[in-house]
């Protein structure tokens, strides 16, 4: 096959959009499961996705802090929390519940 042919291919396990207007998540959300190693086929809740792809771009666009919001050291080292995902928390400290965050 050279490069101007393409095989067309499709796998009826994926969710499949239901509007004209969630094709961009269904994308996204298909490429992260994919490089996640993660279940391709499990359903979507496209609006709860819409949200959570903003939140994750809103977060993104935040600097970092000068230190961690848990133990107040830094500035070496800083990354997002694994459990809420705040920017600005040491290699050491987590969370311990989604209420240090808000």
């Amino acid at each position: 096959m050279g490069y101007g042919e393409w095989q067309l291919s499709s796998s009826s396990d994926v969710p499949i959009q239901q509007d004209l207007t969630s094709c961009g998540i269904f994308c996204l959300k298909y490429l992260e499961r994919y490089i996640r190693n993660t279940d391709t086929t499990a359903p979507l809740q496209v609006e709860d996705e819409r949200l959570n792809i903003g939140v994750e771009i809103i977060q993104a666009l935040q600097p970092l802090p000068k230190s961690c919001h848990q133990c107040h050291k830094g500035p070496f080292y800083m990354r997002r929390c694994n459990f809420c995902l705040r920017s600005g928390v040491c290699n050491l400290c987590s969370c311990a519940s989604p209420l240090n965050y808000w």
